[in-house]
């Protein structure tokens, strides 16, 4: 349903139309699909090219850039409350360290941070896949050049979530600023459906035995999806609550619906405590398909 998860076109011209339409997506269900945004999406197709390579790999290659906070971890890696580990494994990399590695903010010291202790730990010797004309971009550079997109695309949404507030012109830059000493990851996950179907039971009356992702919220400002575009947010499930006469009323949960050539945002717990409730984040999870295969997706968190 459109009404529950907008569409919203961001090479629109008209500033004020946009944020206006951003406003009713963040305060109705904190969701909203981003088209019009051609270089973040052929960038993010180029990752997951290399994305869907290195998840080929076997196992023993893939572990060679094992790092539970920037880089690989197998199905089983770790524990997770959220997405189940036994059915997923993941690539992840936070801030490039061209973008600090010239600071001297005591905020980066390795020696202080829990984020900035270690570097990214990208395949760089796993494809042999060399950069040759009709070739794919190593991975590195793939993923790298994704992220570096996605750090654009964030300030020029925060900019426009601030003119959805009505924020005065001098003030448009104030979640910009306050998102300068990010941590962002950027995630690829495969989930392994196949073993999912094997191991889930199939009791109705056990709603977590459906789930590929329990029920939860976002502690971010805001999350970023790709996916697939023929396969789509498969089995993504938001809820919507219903309000009647300004009380909460009934909820239920609506299936994210597919939508080529773009991108999925939700709010997060970060920016709805910034807006003091005014933009939801939303409650969702992910259930099991039971006709689909793998998937994989990316988020930036």
């Amino acid at each position: 349903d459109e009404e529950d998860v907008p569409i919203l076109d961001f090479s629109s011209s008209s500033s004020e139309s946009l944020s206006k339409k951003l406003h009713q997506a963040c305060a109705r269900s904190g969701f909203f699909y981003a088209t019009g945004v051609p270089s973040v999406l052929e960038k993010a197709r180029r990752a997951r090219k290399v994305c869907d390579a290195f998840f080929r790999r076997d196992v023993e290659t893939k572990m060679r850039c094992f790092s539970l906070k920037k880089g690989y971890v197998p199905i089983n890696g770790t524990e997770n409350a959220v997405r189940k580990p036994e059915f997923h494994e993941k690539f992840s990399c936070g801030r490039l360290l061209e973008s600090y590695e010239r600071s001297n903010d005591p905020y980066y010291d390795p020696n202080r941070s829990l984020f900035f202790d270690c570097e990214n730990t990208f395949p760089r010797n796993v494809f042999g896949v060399t950069r040759e004309k009709g070739e794919e971009d190593a991975f590195e550079e793939a993923y790298s050049s994704l992220y570096r997109e996605m750090e654009r695309f964030s300030e020029q949404l925060l900019r426009v979530f601030a003119m959805s507030l009505n924020m005065k012109e001098e003030e448009l830059e104030y979640f910009v600023e306050r998102s300068r000493k990010h941590v962002t990851n950027l995630v690829a996950l495969r989930y392994d459906v196949s073993r999912a179907k094997r191991t889930l039971k199939k009791k109705e009356e056990d709603e977590d035995d459906t789930l590929l992702v329990r029920a939860h919220t976002d502690p971010t400002d805001f999350t970023c999806l790709f996916f697939d575009d023929e396969r789509g947010p498969n089995g993504l499930q938001i809820l919507i609550e219903e309000e009647e006469g300004g009380a909460r009323g009934e909820s239920r949960w609506i299936d994210v619906p597919k939508v080529p050539n773009a991108m999925l945002v939700n709010v997060g717990d970060v920016l709805m405590a910034w807006t003091n409730g005014e933009y939801k984040s939303t409650r969702h999870r992910v259930i099991l398909n039971r006709n689909s295969n793998n998937e994989e997706e990316e988020e930036e968190e």
